[in-house]
């Protein structure tokens, strides 16, 4: 089965979930992916997160994540370079929470949690600003 939206994957990313594809067509039911498609699938990381590399090859998550090197496993690492951006909220009439998830070229995605915003414009500023720390 191809993603919805193909054009958006990169070559190697088709070229492991087209390896996935002709495996699944051939195999016999219920049997283990083999470790060659295994390496192929960690190869992808950490270019491509383990949330993308899993939709797109239709794996589990954690699955996926047991084949990864003890290393890359570590719940709560920061991804090297990763950085922060404090921001000042003002006070005001209709404060909202703002979950951000912005996904980089290479498939990193970093999380912020905004709270005290009250209009889109600042969120909008922030997934800018954090666009620009992740290029």
């Amino acid at each position: 089965m191809i993603s919805k939206n193909p054009t958006k994957l990169s070559s190697e990313l088709r070229a492991v979930q087209r390896q996935f594809e002709k495996w699944r067509t051939s195999r016999p039911r219920l049997t283990r992916i083999p470790d060659s498609l295994w390496h192929a699938a960690i190869s992808l990381y950490p270019r491509h997160s383990v949330n993308r590399i899993s939709r797109v090859l239709h794996l589990q998550n954690t699955a996926l994540r047991q084949h990864l090197p003890p290393s890359a496993r570590q719940p709560g690492r920061a991804a090297r370079g990763q950085r922060f951006i404090e921001l000042a909220a003002s006070a005001g009439a209709g404060i909202g929470e703002y979950l951000i998830e912005v996904e980089d070229a290479g498939g990193r995605v970093v999380r912020v949690r905004l709270a005290g915003f009250t209009g889109v414009e600042g969120v909008v500023e922030v997934v800018r600003r954090l666009r620009q720390e992740t290029a």
